[in-house]
């Protein structure tokens, strides 16, 4: 799978199951718009990350990393506080980026082998 490919599925994923979150009543709206606004910025910037610009393919690949760590610590939390449906959000939404980083990490020293 291409770097852009799997940016785009985890912008979808983000949108989707932020929204998700959201829109239940139990939720905490500030930071259930968090992933939604990565989404809606990785899905932006699809278009430039598939025309090869580098500078926008770091910027990703790093905004993924620092919201894959924010998730992992919001999926602890939920964790240790027992809520299924908030381990499952944030479960899925951090395994979409911790996928999405290691197609950008395998591109990375693929590129860098080859040059």
């Amino acid at each position: 799978m291409k770097p852009y490919q799997i940016n785009l599925i985890n912008a979808f994923v983000l949108l989707i199951i932020g929204l998700w979150g959201y829109l239940l009543p139990e939720a905490q709206r500030s930071f259930a718009l968090i992933p939604v606004a990565f989404g809606v910025l990785f899905l932006g910037t699809t278009p430039l990350f598939k025309s090869g610009n580098r500078i926008i393919a770091y910027m990703v690949s790093s905004l993924t990393l620092l919201l894959m760590l924010a998730l992992a610590g919001f999926l602890i939390e939920a964790m240790t506080v027992r809520k299924p449906g908030d381990v499952l959000r944030f479960g899925l939404m951090a395994l979409s980026c911790i996928v999405a980083t290691l197609v950008y990490l395998r591109a990375y020293f693929s590129r860098r082998v080859s040059s």
